[in-house]
């Protein structure tokens, strides 16, 4: 494999942990927190949003009369999905820089409700850490558009270690901005050459990295979640585990999922189209049994990291009127 050297950049520390920026050399090990600068040959979505990368598509289930489910029409697509029955719906996309220029007023005025935006990556090749070079763009005309924002980072993590700096490369970034929805750890193979693939991880494996993301960003005080496609979560993750402590974004294109597991959010297309947006953009529904942004006050039994509008806030509720745990969330 034909070696490729990166710029150097200079050392700095932010937050009162060293984020240090190196030459790195793709077939050399690197430290799980080293960031470098953009770049499209290292960013996971190229392949994807070039055109090089087919993802599979599986064949509708039921979609006409799935149980327990109810239709739902999308403005993105024109298409109508069957969503669980029970839950407010709301539409959003998730952007990243490969959207190009965002009108986020039309954006909004379209019927937008929410925005997953990108914060960064890790390289599928080198394994640094880099910042989506329109993260703070978008952020700032997002919010200032009045659209209630999330973020992701497209994780290439092999261990925990790395996971963790994940989480932490992302909270450094946010600080500065509202964040009123989840912080998303994006796991998924990049084709077969990404250095996760490569790696072959184990089920046990890739959920540890999953958990160290989530726990991070939880005990940072924000919403933890997990982004992933059906097969992912079925067969190379234990998600039941995650779930104990993130919520999960299911990231499956059909009108109707058989995916059995719980999930808040679903991904359905990527060839959505939106005033203000002039590519195809990423369509998701989030599904909440309240509002889409809870009252901060909206606290469940004392833990104020359960919200009344969680999905397991009912279960939540149910242990502690029962007297099968005493206390609040540490």
């Amino acid at each position: 494999m034909k070696k490729r050297l990166l710029a150097a950049f200079l050392a700095f520390t932010f937050c009162g942990s060293a984020l240090t920026a190196l030459a790195i050399e793709s077939t050399e090990p690197i430290n799980p927190d080293t960031v470098a600068a953009y770049s499209e040959a290292e960013d996971p979505l190229t392949s994807q949003k070039k055109g090089d990368l087919v993802e599979y598509t599986p064949p509708e289930f039921n979609s006409d009369k799935a149980a327990g489910k109810t239709a739902q029409y999308s403005f993105l697509t024109g298409e109508t999905y069957q969503v669980p029955s029970g839950y407010n719906v709301f539409h959003g996309i998730d952007v990243s820089k490969w959207e190009d220029d965002i009108n986020w007023s039309k954006v909004k005025n379209a019927g937008i409700d929410y925005a997953i935006i990108r914060v960064g990556y890790r390289g599928t090749g080198n394994g640094a850490l880099s910042e989506d070079p329109m993260f703070d763009t978008y952020m700032e005309g997002a919010i200032h558009a009045g659209i209630p924002v999330g973020v992701y980072i497209y994780s290439q993590a092999l261990t925990v270690e790395e996971a963790t700096a994940e989480a932490n490369f992302v909270l450094e970034r946010v600080q500065e901005y509202q964040i009123s929805l989840p912080i998303v750890m994006d796991y998924e193979f990049c084709g077969n050459s990404g250095r996760l693939y490569q790696a072959h991880l184990s089920k046990s494996e890739m959920t540890k990295n999953a958990l160290a993301f989530c726990e991070t960003i939880s005990n940072a005080g924000y919403q933890p979640m997990l982004y992933a496609n059906k097969s992912f979560l079925t067969d190379n993750i234990n998600a039941n585990e995650v779930e104990d402590i993130a919520s999960i974004w299911l990231a499956h294109y059909t009108t109707s999922t058989s995916y059995s597991g719980a999930y808040t959010q679903w991904q359905y297309s990527d060839t959505g189209r939106v005033s203000g947006i002039n590519t195809d953009v990423d369509c998701n529904f989030y599904l909440t049994k309240g509002d889409l942004v809870p009252d901060p006050g909206d606290s469940v039994k004392g833990f104020t990291d359960v919200l009344s509008s969680n999905w397991y806030a009912e279960a939540v509720s149910f242990v502690v009127d029962h007297n099968l745990m005493s206390g609040t969330s540490a």
